[in-house]
């Protein structure tokens, strides 16, 4: 088949928690893992648990002394985990289910984000025109996901919508 040879696969997506305020000074991402681990034995989590989490980023305020990690885990682990307080270090850590969708800041397409983003011009997130958002000056919001009258970073946008549907439908949540 001529034109197929540059399709991707993408296979199942895994889930990710992200565990809030974490102590930002003392907590590198490789002792992370190993804190649960120890920490927070009544959850059952194992050994083969351990490699089944990868911490991804960190979110939150720079000014806060806390932060916000985001990490990958199986479906086993998140069913152990999701809502649950975990101990890590001397903080008791609330857990979530993170199902966040990026956006891109340069062409504001959904699923990636600007440093992997492969369009050279910017696409600016008010208007839809072929500049940077931080140099608008048109009146009028255009979505350039949608073409509706919104931002392409509303809530509201229908092309929002359905990429949040898609990466929800594509995440793992049942595998053993």
């Amino acid at each position: 088949m001529r034109g197929l040879e540059n399709i991707i696969e993408i296979g199942p997506r895994k889930p990710r928690v992200i565990i809030y305020d974490v102590d930002k000074g003392r907590m590198p991402k490789e002792e992370l893992i190993e804190c649960l681990l120890i920490q927070n034995t009544e959850l059952g989590l194992t050994d083969a648990d351990h490699s089944s989490m990868s911490p991804l980023l960190k979110l939150g305020p720079r000014s806060s002394d806390t932060v916000h990690w985001v990490v990958e885990v199986s479906p086993s682990v998140f069913k152990k985990i999701e809502n649950k307080a975990l101990y890590i270090g001397m903080m008791r850590c609330r857990c979530k289910a993170h199902s966040t969708l990026p956006q891109c800041f340069n062409c504001q397409q959904y699923g990636h984000t600007a440093i992997r983003c492969e369009r050279k011009t910017p696409v600016c997130r008010n208007c839809a025109g072929a500049h940077d958002s931080r140099n608008c000056k048109e009146d009028g919001v255009r979505c350039v996901n949608c073409k509706g009258p919104h931002k392409a970073s509303s809530a509201a946008c229908k092309a929002r919508s359905q990429a949040s549907r898609n990466l929800l439908r594509r995440t793992d949540f049942d595998s053993s």
